[in-house]
């Protein structure tokens, strides 16, 4: 196994990660572990302090620290910062290696509570299940990380935008702190399951490329050969057809909610030729007599 890369932001929730992976000899005396931080540039002077005070925890647990920066600005939303986070992270993963971040059971229940707000149907549940990525505060609470934080006299960082009820997490914290922890508890139990599920779904899809009389290998031609005869449409279920039409659009960087490709499909089956389908961005998908494309 390679490096274990520890994503510390300087918040609670790391600094307690990081400090029981420590306690926990989760690594021998901190070979092939690495402290990530990054810097997105959209604090300021508290970003910068940020990043010295995570510098010096690192240096405390004598552990090396990189440090990744970026000049987001003001302003930018929390998706563009997390992916601009991911992708540095991302980088910094080599093969084999692990990327160990401080997501807990609040996080979790907070994601599928806004993938379900936001439509995207039984998928909402299976989230945080990034390949090369580990939570190991995962079946903790928020007050659990408090309390660990307190019984140890760790000192962490305030993010300031945590605070800030633009972002549609910030306004949904409190109340899914104040969840009952049975009813978070199922929730995790749910995100397992519908992990499985999501997997033998791509299984299903993957079957349906190989052996579903399908052509090519390419997703435009197993769609224009599911639904070139509309009768085709109905020999597979709806879900794989809506994961067939969900990677296909993501492929060619449209990203869409479930109920969209509801209408979608619908669409596919029952649109005369010529007509189209608005799709975000400005795409458009344009139906034809033997099929559709994508314009």
């Amino acid at each position: 196994m390679g490096r274990l890369i520890l994503a510390v932001s300087g918040g609670v929730d790391s600094v307690v990660m990081l400090d029981k992976l420590v306690r926990e000899g989760a690594f021998g005396g901190g070979a092939g572990v690495l402290v990530a931080h990054f810097n997105h540039g959209i604090r300021g002077e508290e970003a910068d302090g940020d990043e010295r005070f995570v510098r010096g925890l690192a240096e405390k647990y004598e552990l090396e620290c990189v440090v990744g920066r970026a000049v987001l600005g003001e302003g930018v939303s929390e998706a563009e910062a997390r992916e601009a986070r991911w992708r540095w992270l991302d980088g910094l993963r080599g093969e084999g290696e692990v990327v160990a971040v401080a997501h807990h059971l609040d996080d979790l229940v907070g994601s599928v509570v806004i993938n379900l707000l936001r439509g995207t149907g039984w998928r909402g549940l299976a989230v945080m299940n990034r390949p090369g990525v580990v939570r190991p505060l995962l079946e903790w609470t928020k007050v659990e990380v408090y309390e660990y934080a307190m019984a140890k006299g760790l000192e962490w960082v305030e993010d300031g935008t945590n605070s800030d009820l633009h972002y549609l997490r910030n306004r949904l914290r409190g109340r899914v702190e104040g969840l009952p922890i049975e009813v978070k508890r199922e929730i995790l139990d749910l995100r397992s399951k519908q992990a499985a599920l999501a997997r033998l779904l791509r299984l299903d899809v993957d079957f349906a490329y190989r052996h579903g009389e399908v052509a090519s290998d390419s997703r435009t031609a197993v769609l224009r050969d599911v639904f070139g005869d509309r009768a085709r449409s109905h020999l597979l279920d709806d879900q794989v057809l809506d994961e067939l039409l969900r990677a296909w659009l993501e492929e060619n960087g449209i990203r869409t909610t479930r109920p969209t490709r509801e209408r979608l499909l619908e669409a596919i089956r029952t649109y005369r030729s010529g007509k189209r389908f608005n799709l975000p961005g400005g795409r458009l998908v344009v139906m034809e007599r033997d099929g559709f494309r994508l314009d």
